[in-house]
């Protein structure tokens, strides 16, 4: 009888320093390593850190080691996945280790900008921040980003195939395993070579060869792979890649398609957006708000014109900057998203995401409203009804007309695949795809994926997902 070899057993030693390969970094190491004890005994100049990077270089490691390491109650992480109340400000803690800055919504967005303050006025503290993009490129607050690049700023450089293979041998010991020599390479020359993907390789090898009572060898690696039990649960991450070593996305990963208004939020955000341009005096009042709410029925109903819809909300922007407009979304984003995101809606797209699943928010909703959202879930694909710009440029001002395939019904499959195309993959790549959704308006795409989720579903969408044995997750106490 076979046994499943799954991801989700034992646990892989804490995160520090010793255990993080340096190489050209070893600058950086060594300042976080002596920060807490340097803080203790003198004033110290240089007390704020932005490091960043492209995912899966040790940003997060790095920020662990420093809290892992620092006595009880010395240090604090969060990322986007943590409450507010994570970036306060506590006289008791020294080191506060920020991740993942990119995707921090806005509310988190001004707690941090408020910690960094704080962390500048008390001199026994400081501050380690990380992200993707180095400060003079993200798209955060711009009061944050640049605090976020008056301290130190840190690039932190990708190993090379040595440095990866070093970082497998270290963890092999530390694990107990004996990794033969050529079990590195073939990873580096087969897999997906980042390195968090690397390392669930690794422990996935650890315990299959604890099963199968064998030494780690190439032999076992192969034998692992090819055994129908090692994806009955979870494919693998890093699986052998088709075309390209290095593609960023494994053919193995599951596909996770989100829905946004009524299925991640409990509002409507192309609705609200239209009650706050009323609110703002962006369009007339009367007639303006009349017409949102006659769309906003027709599309429950399920006879919205969407090309109708699209001019009616579009235009408005066109009388507005693209500067002006950002900071427009910035407030409507603290005044009426930020306090419809809810935990139990993060911690479903995070269990994906930390799953190494391919995921999209995929939403009839237009781009400029959608794409902070999606962002405040930690998810950079979006599939979103397109907005026109002057002579196309993606920077330059909104003509107020949509272009392209709405994302709306049959469109939704129409635009999942075109994305899943540009990015070399169909829907055979995924051994399972899943779908979030509150409304009958996406029977299409429900129908389309492995794993169709009816959640907080409108009675339509109930009465076919019972009928047709779907999945029914209810994340709200009303949609």
């Amino acid at each position: 009888m076979h046994r499943q070899l799954t991801l989700d057993l034992g646990t892989p030693p804490p995160s520090t320093f010793d255990n993080f390969f340096a190489g050209a970094n070893s600058e950086l190491v060594t300042r976080l390593r002596k920060l807490d004890s340097a803080l203790s005994a003198r004033p110290v100049p240089d007390r704020t850190f932005y490091i960043w990077g492209e995912p899966g270089n040790g940003r997060t490691h790095l920020l662990q080691a420093l809290v892992h390491e620092a006595p009880p109650g010395h240090a604090r992480y969060a990322s986007p996945q943590s409450s507010l109340a994570a970036f306060s400000f506590d006289p008791r803690v020294t080191l506060y280790a920020i991740d993942d800055c990119d995707a921090l919504s806005a509310a988190q967005q001004i707690a941090v900008f408020n910690l960094f303050n704080e962390v500048r006025a008390h001199p026994t503290s400081a501050l380690v921040a990380a992200g993707n993009e180095p400060p003079i490129n993200m798209t955060v607050r711009e009061d944050l980003r640049t605090r976020l690049g008056w301290g130190l700023v840190f690039h932190l450089a990708s190993l090379s195939d040595e440095g990866k293979a070093a970082v497998l041998k270290l963890a092999a010991r530390e694990r107990g395993i004996m990794l033969a020599d050529n079990v590195p390479a073939y990873l580096l020359t087969h897999f997906r070579r980042d390195m968090p993907s690397l390392m669930a390789l690794l422990d996935a090898l650890d315990r299959f060869s604890l099963e199968q009572k064998r030494a780690v060898t190439l032999p076992l690696l192969r034998t692992m792979l090819a055994s129908p039990d090692t994806e009955e649960r979870r494919s693998v991450p890093g699986s052998p890649a088709s075309s390209a070593a290095s593609s960023k996305i494994g053919p193995m990963a599951n596909l996770a398609l989100f829905d946004l208004d009524h299925t991640l939020i409990p509002t409507d955000s192309d609705h609200e957006w239209g009650r706050f341009m009323v609110k703002q005096g962006m369009v007339d009042a009367e007639n303006f708000a009349h017409e949102n709410d006659r769309f906003f029925a027709d599309y429950k109903a399920g006879k919205l014109d969407i090309h109708a819809y699209l001019i009616a909300m579009l235009k408005p922007l066109s009388k507005y900057s693209r500067a002006e407009l950002a900071e427009l979304h910035a407030q409507y984003m603290r005044e009426v998203i930020t306090p419809a995101i809810f935990p139990f809606a993060q911690e479903l797209v995070q269990m994906h995401r930390e799953a190494g699943d391919l995921c999209c928010v995929v939403t009839a909703t237009n781009e400029f409203i959608t794409r902070p959202i999606a962002h405040a879930f930690g998810v950079e694909a979006l599939i979103a009804c397109e907005v026109e710009t002057v002579d196309d440029k993606p920077d330059s001002a909104y003509t107020g007309r949509p272009i392209g395939t709405p994302s709306y019904k049959e469109g939704k499959i129409v635009r999942t695949e075109a994305w899943l195309a540009s990015l070399g993959k169909t829907w055979s790549d995924f051994k399972r795809s899943y779908f979030y959704s509150d409304s009958h308006n996406d029977i299409p795409l429900l129908e389309k994926v492995t794993d169709p989720i009816a959640t907080n579903p409108d009675d339509t969408l109930r009465a076919h997902a019972q009928a047709k044995g779907w999945r029914i997750l209810k994340l709200f106490q009303s949609s």
